[in-house]
């Protein structure tokens, strides 16, 4: 019977990669972004004269521009760096023990032992396995915690295995 241990902590860095690619690489935002690359051309015409028709001075533009360039990154990674600096959760060391029939995740306070089929999603990203209790409640365990890329197979093999799991591995 296998059995896996793991000690894992999420660090700012690849958390904040992944709260970025998840919120920004959707097409929402990349409408948006494409709209203020069509405004900065609207500025560029402006101040460079690429067209013989002259244009107000484009206040509104630059406040678009300004906006989704600047402010609203901005405000995203101080808010994230200070829900992260605030969170013990996200923090915290976890400990992780894979088996064949289930999953341990305990900590400082608590244990939650989930079987392999009470969980809702099972996902594979550069930097994390993603294990999803339900639709909002998610474990993070980074991969380079893994004492070897043995084990980190050995997880993935398991998580295989297990019918009815919905699993999006990276390819």
């Amino acid at each position: 019977m296998t059995h896996i241990t793991v000690k894992s902590r999420i660090p700012f860095k690849p958390y904040f990669k992944h709260i970025l690619r998840e919120n920004f690489f959707s097409p929402l935002p990349l409408i948006i972004l494409f709209f203020t690359l069509a405004n900065l051309f609207l500025l560029a015409n402006y101040y460079f004269r690429f067209f013989y028709f002259t244009l107000s001075f484009p206040l509104v533009q630059w406040l678009l521009v300004v906006t989704v360039l600047v402010v609203i990154p901005l405000y995203f990674y101080i808010s994230n760096r200070i829900e992260y600096k605030n969170s013990k959760q996200v923090q915290e060391y976890k400990i992780f023990e894979f088996t064949e029939n289930d999953v341990r995740i305990s900590n400082d306070d608590t244990t939650v032992l989930i079987d392999w089929q009470n969980l809702y999603k099972f996902e594979e990203t550069k930097h994390f396995l993603i294990l999803f209790y339900d639709y909002a409640t998610a474990y993070f365990v980074l991969k380079s915690d893994f004492a070897n890329p043995e084990q980190l197979n050995e997880v993935l093999e398991i998580v295989k295995s297990k019918p009815g799991l919905t699993q999006a591995f990276l390819k």
